[in-house]
């Protein structure tokens, strides 16, 4: 079922996510030890889409809360938020297009996520708290060649 843009449905949800399980962009950690953290971010993302309606095109802002005593640094924790909506997007683990509740997770499809700082901790030890937004958008239409992609 494909939801109306002109309805502007907003989803809003919160997660928490135990530090054991956040990824960050400064780690430099052997693949293996990325694994279960990734794959627990991914069913987790896979437990939330079966509740989100299809869509074609989506606007995903998420404001982040860090444990006390941590050093907000909200663009390290893209690896996290992209393990989720991977989660959401292809819930089996593969790539089928009618699995999640979008077609991809690509350009074309994602606008985002756009991850801020809340301004707050998450109250609670070891634990950071994410609030997720998404936001439908009309499909994806290729703009014109900009100018200075014009040969000459």
């Amino acid at each position: 079922m494909r939801v109306p843009v002109t309805e502007r449905n907003i989803y809003e949800w919160s997660v928490l996510v135990h530090k054991d399980n956040i990824l960050n962009s400064n780690d430099r950690k052997h693949h293996m030890a990325t694994r279960d953290p990734k794959r627990n971010l991914r069913a987790m993302g896979s437990v939330q889409q079966r509740v989100m309606p299809r869509m074609e095109r989506i606007r995903m802002d998420v404001e982040a809360s860090y444990p006390k005593r941590s050093r907000p640094d909200a663009a390290n924790l893209h690896p996290t938020i992209k393990s989720y909506l991977d989660g959401m997007c292809h819930p089996n683990g593969k790539r089928e297009r009618e699995a999640g509740f979008l077609p991809d997770d690509g350009d074309k499809h994602v606008s985002g996520p756009f991850i801020t700082w809340s301004g707050w901790d998450s109250g609670r030890e070891d634990w950071y708290l994410f609030r997720i937004t998404v936001t439908p958008l009309e499909p994806w239409v290729q703009p014109p060649r900009p100018h200075y992609m014009i040969k000459k």
